[in-house]
């Protein structure tokens, strides 16, 4: 059997040309390959045995040691190299002999048996260091393994190429500290604030399920049909001041819109809470100033006319207007207006009654349907400012605020677009924050006297921030879209103690006509004339009274007394709201 077809034949039979087997390993084994290492070149010795017949080799001359005359020999250097202790299969590298052509020579010479001649070869190893590791290791009485076990570590070394650097504790700890601290500021400015509890700001009127109703519909058509004021220099003059020319024209221009608020005030209920309300914000229609100031025209023009009950008629027409905006709660506008409209019915009044000439009777019917147009705390409370942080939330989640579709403002139903720096759920918290806030101030003594920035001061997270913080801008949304609303208590506070004086100045007119003369103090008033003995909204005791100079007034939103502004307009000054009473002694009539 030849060596290529026999795995198991000797080594050593193989010829050179053959090379050597390689290793066989198993494709199933978890060893880690090494490259096999060279061993160290051992010193072997060759002999090499010439043998020269005598009868053919001449003797010519004498040969060290021994050899015939002629003859040259070559030293022939053979390394052996021993392969490592890991490998079965032995190198040996086969020995070439030289062809030594002997000279003939004349004298035949006695070639003797020679001893075989060695020769040496050092084998230089891979490395310098390999070796001078070997000197050592056989200076200090290194086994064989030991050598062996030092040779592979510095194979591995040499495959790995580059030396692993160390990594201390400081770094992988620093490097801890970075990764957690950039954890942490992507969740910072990404994660948001969980889903507002908002159950408390619910409007506390149910919905109006009426199929359909037609108030949004001749409100609209009442402010369309009203015609701008003709003259700009009117705009700017109190109504008691025009000239009757003027009054009558502008009356006449507005007649159809007057025959329109008839027809619109006459359904008494306006359903504020139906749907129909928010298809179109009529709160902002660009005709509102005209139309209020067309019932003050209307009113003052019927008391220069000698008609006082129809001039009060007139008059109270806008408190029943501004009674109900306050119920709608559609959209915030409707709450403005109504307040605007209060504004106007009590300035209207309070220069009315001064000059009246109404009976007692006629008086006390008045008061009453003005009494009931009292804009209320509670219904602030638990509808108004409700109604707006509904609004808002609306317009900043859109149907993901889960109200029904057809209450969207204007059928708005795309939230705010997502936006860095800006958390959704946080901002609306901000926004229930501060309707809490400002729902706690209605009602207060203090509420006229608190400053904006008193008011952020109290709602947690609405501090002006810089717009790159987690929420920037959502804080900055916030408190735009808020800024009109945190006015709110001190416009209740001041529509509610206009109207109480406006309430007193009735019940003392009656007393003039009935007792014909002005009483001592307005407890004097109480229970004929006054239900109840009433408070000023803003010191929380009783309105300051002057007989003398015959003047109401209130302490105002700089809860100080000064006596009353008895030479402006009357409830011209907020600091102090005054009324005249139109009589300044007691003995006095109307």
């Amino acid at each position: 059997m030849s060596f290529l077809s026999d795995p198991d034949s000797n080594e050593e039979n193989r010829p050179w040309w053959a090379g050597s087997r390689p290793r066989w390993r198993s494709p199933w084994s978890f060893d880690e390959e090494e490259e096999p290492v060279a061993a160290p070149v051992v010193k072997e010795e060759v002999k090499i045995r010439v043998e020269v017949p005598k009868e053919e080799v001449p003797t010519s001359r004498a040969l060290p040691n021994g050899l015939a005359k002629g003859m040259e020999v070559e030293r022939v250097v053979v390394p052996k190299v021993r392969p490592p202790e890991r490998l079965v299969e032995r190198v040996v590298a086969p020995v070439q002999e030289e062809k030594i052509v002997p000279e003939v020579v004349s004298e035949p010479i006695e070639v003797e048996r020679i001893e075989e001649p060695t020769v040496t070869v050092k084998q230089e190893s891979r490395r310098e260091t390999d070796e001078d590791d070997l000197a050592e290791g056989e200076e200090e009485g290194w086994n064989g393994e030991e050598i062996r076990s030092q040779y592979r570590r510095r194979a591995k070394r040499r495959r790995r190429g580059v030396k692993r650097v160390g990594t201390s504790w400081t770094s992988l700890v620093l490097m801890a500290m970075a990764v957690l601290s950039l954890t942490f500021l992507a969740w910072l400015y990404v994660s948001d604030a969980e889903e507002v509890e908002d159950k408390d700001l619910m409007i506390a009127t149910p919905a109006d399920l009426t199929p359909t109703i037609t108030a949004p519909g001749r409100l609209a058509v009442f402010l369309g049909s009203v015609t701008a004021v003709p003259n700009a220099d009117l705009i700017g003059r109190p109504v008691w001041e025009w000239d009757t020319g003027a009054m009558v024209n502008w009356l006449v221009e507005n007649s159809q819109a007057l025959d329109n608020l008839k027809d619109l005030l006459e359904d008494l209920d306006w359903h504020g809470r139906h749907a129909s309300w928010h298809f179109a914000d009529l709160g902002n229609h660009p005709n509102w100033a005209a139309a209020m100031m067309l019932k003050q025209v209307e009113a003052a023009y019927l008391q220069r006319d000698g008609k006082h009950e129809a001039a009060l008629s007139a008059a109270l027409d806008l408190a029943e207007l501004a009674r109900r905006l306050q119920d709608i709660h559609a959209w915030p506008s409707f709450y403005f207006r109504s307040i605007e409209t209060h504004r106007r019915c009590t300035d209207t009044l309070a220069e009315l009654l001064q000059r009246t000439l109404a009976s007692e009777e006629a008086l006390g019917s008045f008061q009453q349907q003005f009494e009931a147009c009292e804009p209320l705390d509670e219904q602030v409370k638990r509808n108004v400012l409700p109604g707006f942080y509904l609004y808002e939330k609306k317009r900043l989640m859109g149907i993901q605020s889960g109200e029904p579709i057809d209450t969207m403002p204007a059928g708005v139903r795309r939230p705010v677009p997502k936006q860095l720096f800006f958390k959704t759920n946080e901002t609306l918290g901000i926004m229930a924050n501060t309707m809490r806030h400002l729902v706690r101030q209605v009602g207060q003594t203090s509420a006229g006297a608190t400053a904006l920035r008193e008011v952020w001061e109290g709602v947690s997270g609405s501090r002006e921030v810089a717009a790159y913080q987690p929420n920037g801008r959502g804080v900055v949304y916030a408190r735009r879209e808020l800024e009109p609303y945190l006015d709110v208590p001190a416009r209740q506070q001041l529509a509610r103690t206009r109207h109480l004086l406006v309430v007193q100045l009735f019940a003392m007119r009656r007393f003039v006509v009935g007792e014909k003369g002005l009483p001592q103090t307005l407890e004097s008033l109480v229970p004929k004339y006054l239900k109840s003995r009433l408070t000023d909204p803003f010191s929380g005791e009783a309105f300051h009274y002057d007989s003398g100079r015959g003047l109401i007034y209130s302490v105002g939103s700089d809860l100080e007394a000064s006596g009353g502004r008895a030479h402006l307009a009357p409830l011209a000054d907020p600091g102090e709201p005054t009324i005249k009473i139109g009589v300044q002694k007691a003995t006095g009539g109307g």
